[in-house]
């Protein structure tokens, strides 16, 4: 890089060339960076001591810290977040990645094999932990629904969406219902509801729901009783695939290190707090990068999230991202999440 006389840059860029430069070196080998060295490797020119002065007025700012360890410097989160919103320059995939990528995911299988390859391939590509939030019913559109009765109380709801997912559920029955009565609620809630997500499903029985009640015919009370249950929060739990985790403990090396992962991996394990962490990038279009103390989420100090969410014809459907520590390659990890994510939502449009 050709030096670059003192004067040709203002102090605030002269500041930033050198922040970007200290931030790309500490998440390339995550070793504090010293005056001297960043001195010469940005090649501007400046002294030692003009560099060791400016990085104190960033550390004054919050961007940097000084480990106890050492002489030299490295980004706190918010410095972090600066880096990644304003310097962060991405690197596409490389040819034998996103080879990888396209040989997994634009093949026709099914929804739920498509999403575990997403998973792991993630993984393996960031060498970190990947993670798809799997498709919400809620958010899935209706296309066939039908009730099959097992017992006198237990009753089978086939459900078939839009993108041809199939699921069962069991539904206990507040009273026994003939096979007449299950075929015609499963056809008026067919002709109804066919087209509607679970969550208009259930914004329509509420606006309903006296006038069904109001009928004495044994079918209307079966719309009644067993739609209610369908549509539940409850019975809408959202999967959360994850891989790689092991990949995290390569990353342990400092003190504290092994309870923060301890920590994380209790939130993989009750995946409410790592789904609502999640959720926030439904509404969110492109990737998202939650990172360290700043995502909000106690148990997600010293790690970040890339995350990204896909869509199916213009509806987002679900979430998927890495997690790794703070010290990662965001260049590439925010390329491969994102490129991901559109061959995943491509792959679920055919």
């Amino acid at each position: 890089m050709a030096e670059l006389k003192n004067t040709e840059l203002r102090s605030e860029e002269r500041a930033l060339v050198l922040f970007k430069g200290l931030v790309e070196s500490y998440l390339s080998d995550g070793l504090p960076v010293g005056s001297k060295t960043l001195a010469d490797r940005a090649g501007l020119g400046l002294s030692s001591a003009t560099v060791r002065n400016i990085m104190g007025e960033l550390e004054h700012l919050g961007l940097l810290k000084s480990p106890h360890t050492s002489a030299g410097r490295v980004p706190t989160d918010a410095g972090l977040r600066l880096f990644v919103d304003s310097l962060l320059t991405v690197k596409p995939l490389t040819t034998s990645e996103l080879q990888q990528v396209q040989g997994e995911l634009m093949v026709n299988s099914p929804v739920d094999e498509l999403m575990r390859s997403a998973t792991t391939m993630l993984a393996e590509i960031s060498q970190l932990a990947g993670l798809v939030a799997m498709p919400r019913a809620q958010r899935k559109t209706l296309a066939h629904i039908e009730f099959i009765g097992l017992s006198q109380e237990r009753i089978m709801a086939v459900l078939v969406t839009a993108d041809g997912t199939v699921s069962n559920r069991m539904i206990y029955a507040e009273q026994s219902y003939s096979r007449d009565d299950l075929r015609t609620a499963g056809q008026f809630l067919a002709e109804h509801c066919v087209g509607k997500t679970l969550e208009e499903m259930r914004h329509w029985l509420a606006g309903h729901l006296q006038e069904l009640r109001d009928q004495v015919i044994n079918s209307m009370q079966a719309v009644t009783d067993l739609a209610n249950q369908l549509v539940s929060e409850d019975a809408d739990q959202e999967h959360l695939l994850l891989r790689g985790e092991s990949n995290l403990l390569a990353e342990t090396t400092r003190p504290g290190d092994m309870e923060r992962l301890r920590e994380l991996f209790a939130a993989f394990d009750e995946r409410q707090s790592m789904l609502a962490l999640l959720d926030s990038c439904v509404d969110a279009r492109g990737v998202q990068v939650f990172i360290g103390s700043g995502s909000e989420f106690s148990f997600y100090e010293d790690y970040s999230l890339v995350a990204a969410p896909y869509e199916v014809a213009g509806e987002v459907l679900g979430v998927l991202g890495v997690v790794g520590p703070t010290r990662m390659a965001y260049d590439r990890v925010v390329s491969l999440v994102d490129v991901t994510a559109r061959l995943v939502g491509a792959a679920m449009n055919r």
